[in-house]
């Protein structure tokens, strides 16, 4: 026998049904996605200045340069050195040096390498990879390095990346030129196991610097974590049937929504003797001096536990900023019951006056046309 259980009522003709299975698989999807682990991905600094978009990794290159040098002004000396000779597997100490060189876009023929790393014994040649996929003439890197640097004892040739590069064509590239792939976060792992050694002696500015540029990375790779992708990949078919029968569910809602919309502004429309406009069929309105500092009243349901017209809300609104200021003291003074003013809602603003139950056709219907007479005698003094 099959049970079944509607979970929105819509009318007395339709209704939306779920039978008991498909709530309980739902429920549990739902249940997965909330045990997931939270990802903290504020933004950094570098996220909020943009970084810049499209120079995104020349900057980050930037940065490791500033301090994989154990001799500028971060007071970090080597830890960011060391830390990419041993995520690179070079081993657990450095060589011996009294002088690094680390240098940007150096020219390998007509081309780049994105950072050179370089001391008395060993020379660091890094590709840097933060989004763009693996495309860099790495042959010509690696001549340019066997060729000028060949007294140095070791060459160590490195692509740097965010994301793992799993395509066999970039696998096959690197290895056939001597590159070895290293991931940003197996290099922040050694930074990390360092740290505390490196602290004391640190200048706090730059390691501030330092901390939002790892958090920023890390947030990239928040953005695609592992365990919500595999929770994806696993259930899309469910999590497809879910939003199916969601936007199922909202247009149902929105479908009420117009009828009442419709039957609202043949009523305001009869009693104010002008025309109202209707947007998307649910967003009932009416504005005033639409060429200079239009104002205006726009209106609509919202859908609650009672049914889809279970709020109705009445906003007085302008939809220019500076539009609102030659009206905003009569407005107030005019509608002092308001329950919120929202000054900042892009270039707009919004009065919320009195949220009305969804049923009350009669008190809708009386709110709205007070609200015009309100605003019609107002803007009648400003012509």
């Amino acid at each position: 026998m099959m049970f079944f259980y509607y979970f929105y009522r819509l009318n007395n003709e339709q209704k939306i049904y779920l039978s008991i299975m498909e709530i309980k698989t739902y429920k549990d999807l739902l249940c997965q996605f909330e045990q997931l682990p939270k990802q903290d991905i504020r933004p950094t600094f570098m996220d909020i200045c943009k970084y810049p978009g499209s120079r995104f990794e020349e900057v980050c290159s930037r940065i490791l340069q500033f301090y994989l040098n154990p001799f500028a002004e971060h007071g970090l000396h080597d830890l960011w050195l060391l830390a990419l000779w041993r995520a690179s597997g070079q081993g657990e100490t450095l060589p011996f040096y009294n002088k690094v060189e680390c240098v940007t876009e150096e020219y390998a023929r007509d081309k780049r390498i994105d950072i050179i790393v370089k001391s008395e014994e060993f020379v660091i040649a890094i590709e840097n990879k933060t989004t763009a996929d693996l495309y860099n003439p790495l042959d010509i890197y690696a001549n340019h390095i066997h060729k000028n640097y060949s007294e140095k004892k070791q060459k160590i040739l490195i692509v740097l990346s965010v994301f793992p590069l799993l395509d066999s064509k970039s696998k096959n590239w690197m290895t056939q030129n001597g590159f070895r792939p290293i991931l940003y976060k197996d290099l922040f792992a050694e930074v990390n196991k360092e740290l505390g050694n490196y602290m004391m002696s640190c200048d706090q500015k730059y390691f501030t610097y330092m901390l939002d540029f790892m958090k920023t990375i890390d947030n990239m790779n928040n953005a695609n974590n592992k365990r919500e992708f595999d929770f994806f990949m696993q259930n899309k078919e469910s999590i497809k049937g879910l939003i199916n029968r969601y936007n199922e569910f909202q247009e149902g809602i929105r479908s009420q929504q117009m009828e009442q919309i419709a039957s609202l502004k043949e009523r305001v429309e009869e009693m104010t003797k002008v025309n109202w406009w209707v947007w998307k069929g649910w967003d009932l309105g009416v504005s005033f001096h639409d060429k200079a500092n239009r104002i205006g009243i726009e209106a609509s349901f919202e859908a609650t536990e009672k049914g889809c017209c279970g709020k109705f809300h009445i906003y007085i609104t302008t939809w220019n900023k500076a539009h609102w200021y030659p009206y905003k003291n009569d407005v107030l003074k005019s509608f002092p019951n308001y329950i919120k003013l929202d000054e900042n809602c892009g270039n707009r603003t919004y009065l919320h006056l009195p949220i009305i139950d969804g049923d009350k056709a009669d008190e809708i219907v009386n709110a709205l046309v007070e609200a015009y007479d309100k605003l019609k005698a107002m803007t009648d003094k400003i012509q």
